[in-house]
C-alpha cells in the first residue's frame, strides 16, 4: 500500500508540474511579462531586463521536475529541488495574497487564471504532497544506472529549452489570450445584451446626536429627519461579465479625433483618411469618432502591424513589412501600425524603414497580449482575427495570395487543428516515455 501511495503522489505531482511548466514553456514572453510585473511591484527594477531569462528558467525547472517525477528519474535530487521550490512559492504567494501587489501570480501562465488567495490555497495542497515525496525519496525504485539517468535528464532539459526558444522565436503553440485566431474583435470588446452586471453592496452612513451608524438600502431612515446623511460606501460582492478584449482601444497619439477628407475628381466623389494633393479641393471634413470603431468596421481585410515598444523592436524587418504594405495597398486592404510608444519614436521607426503606413496608439500591455512578438503582424477580415505572425515568420506575397484564396472558416479551422495537434503530440510523447520508463523500472526490479 505504501508503494502505491508513493507512486500515486509522484505521478500526481509530476503531472501538475508538467502542466504548469508546459503552459509557461510554450509562451515564454508571457512569463517574462509576469516576471516584469513582479520586479516592478517589489522594487527590483534592475532585474526587469532579465525577465525573459527568468521566465524560461522557471518553465525549465517546473517542466523538468515534472518529467523526472513522472518517469521516476533522479528522485533524490528532484525531490530536494521540488520541495525548496514549493516552500519558496508558497511563501511568495502568501505575500502576494496579503499585499495584493500583483493581481495574478501567473502560476499556470494565461491558461488558467487564479486569484492570489486561490493560488496560495493550491500551494498549501501541493506542498504536503511534495514533502511526502521528499520523505520517501530513498524508497523509490531506480530506473537506470546513474550515468544513464543523468543523460536522459540532460536530454529532457535540452528539449525543454528548445521548446521555449522555438516558441519565443515564433509564437506560442497554444494562444490563451483574448486576441487568439478566430476571435471577432468588435464582439470581444463589447458586453452582450443581458450579460450579468456587477453587483454591489451599498452602505449608507447617517449621524444622529453625534453618533454615526451604518444602514443598508432597505433599512436606512429615509423619513426620520433626526438622522443626517453623512456618506455612503459600496463594496463589490459579485463581478459581472467582463468583455475579454475590453482594454483594446486605438487612438491618435494626441488623443484627437481622426478625420476623413471628402473630395471630387472628375465628378467622382472620394473619401480618404489622408489629405489629398494641394490641387484637389476638399469639399467636406468629417470626424470619425472612435477610431477603433472606424478601423474595425473596415470591410474586408485589415493588417495590424504591432509594436509594444519601439526601442526593442527588430529593425531588420523593414523590407518584409514594406512588401506586405505594398501588397495590401494593391489589393485595397487596410494596413496600419499600432504602437505602444510615443509618436516621435514611432515616426522615427517608420521613416527609418522608408515606410508609408499610418500609425496609431494602443496600450503597450494590450499589444503584448495581441502578439508575443515585437514587431508582430495580425490579419483580420470583417473584424475577425484570421492569422498572426511573429517577426520571424512575416508572410511572403505568395503566402498571402494563397491565404486570401481560402475561406476565413478554413483558415481558422486549420490554425486550431495545428494547436490541437501540437498539444496531443506533446501528450503522446510524454505518455510513450512514461510507459517506456515504467517498463524499464519493472524489468530492473525483477533482476
Amino acid at each position: 500500500m505504501s508503494g502505491f501511495l508513493r507512486n500515486l503522489a509522484r505521478i500526481a505531482a509530476g503531472l501538475l508540474f508538467i502542466f504548469s511548466g508546459y503552459v509557461k514553456a510554450i509562451d515564454p514572453m508571457g512569463s517574462a511579462i509576469k516576471f516584469g510585473e513582479y520586479f516592478e511591484a517589489f522594487g527590483t527594477h534592475f532585474l526587469v531586463p532579465g525577465a525573459l531569462f527568468f521566465g524560461i528558467a522557471l518553465a525549465l525547472v517546473e517542466l523538468l521536475a515534472g518529467l523526472c517525477f513522472l518517469f521516476g528519474l533522479r528522485m533524490k535530487q528532484v525531490s530536494w529541488l521540488a520541495l525548496l521550490f514549493m516552500i519558496f512559492m508558497t511563501g511568495l504567494t502568501l505575500v502576494l495574497a496579503v499585499t495584493d501587489k500583483v493581481k495574478d501570480c501567473g502560476c499556470f501562465g494565461d491558461a488558467i487564471k487564479l486569484t492570489n488567495w486561490q493560488t496560495f490555497y493550491k500551494n498549501l495542497i501541493i506542498l504536503p504532497v511534495v514533502a511526502y515525496i521528499f520523505a520517501m525519496r530513498r524508497k523509490f525504485a531506480v530506473v537506470m544506472y546513474p550515468f544513464a539517468e543523468w543523460s536522459v535528464v540532460t536530454a529532457l532539459a535540452a528539449a525543454c529549452m528548445i521548446l521555449s526558444i522555438h516558441t519565443h522565436r515564433h509564437l506560442p503553440l497554444i494562444d490563451f489570450m483574448p486576441y487568439k485566431v478566430g476571435v471577432n474583435l468588435p464582439e470581444a470588446m463589447t458586453r452582450p445584451e443581458g450579460a450579468a452586471e456587477d453587483e454591489y453592496e451599498v452602505t449608507l452612513i447617517y449621524e444622529k446626536d453625534g453618533k454615526k451608524e451604518k444602514f443598508t438600502m432597505d433599512n436606512y431612515p429615509a423619513e426620520d429627519s433626526t438622522w443626517t446623511f453623512v456618506d455612503s460606501e459600496s463594496k463589490l460582492i459579485k463581478a459581472g461579465y467582463i468583455p475579454p478584449a475590453q482594454d483594446f482601444a486605438i487612438s491618435t497619439f494626441d488623443g484627437a479625433a481622426e478625420v476623413s477628407y471628402i473630395y471630387e475628381i472628375d465628378g467622382v466623389q472620394h473619401k480618404s483618411d489622408e489629405m489629398p494633393a494641394d490641387s484637389v479641393e476638399v469639399t467636406t471634413i468629417e470626424e470619425t469618432g472612435h477610431i477603433q470603431d472606424m478601423i474595425l468596421s473596415h470591410p474586408g481585410y485589415l493588417f495590424f502591424l504591432t509594436s509594444s515598444e519601439i526601442k526593442t523592436a527588430a529593425h531588420n524587418k523593414f523590407d518584409a513589412i514594406n512588401t506586405i504594405f505594398d501588397y495590401a495597398k494593391d489589393k485595397d486592404m487596410k494596413f496600419i501600425m499600432l504602437s505602444g510608444s510615443s509618436y516621435e519614436e514611432t515616426l522615427e521607426y517608420i521613416t527609418s524603414g522608408q515606410g508609408k503606413y499610418k500609425a496609431y496608439f494602443t496600450d503597450e500591455t494590450v499589444l503584448k497580449s495581441m502578439v508575443r512578438s515585437n514587431p508582430g503582424l495580425i490579419l483580420l477580415k470583417d473584424g475577425v482575427i484570421l492569422r498572426k505572425w511573429s517577426r520571424s515568420d512575416f508572410p511572403s506575397v505568395e503566402e498571402l495570395n494563397k491565404l486570401i484564396n481560402e475561406s476565413p472558416a478554413s483558415i481558422i479551422k486549420a490554425h486550431k487543428n495545428r494547436e490541437t495537434a501540437s498539444s496531443w503530440a506533446f501528450v503522446a510523447i510524454v505518455a510513450l516515455l512514461f510507459l517506456c520508463f515504467s517498463f524499464k523500472t519493472m524489468q530492473r526490479n525483477r533482476r
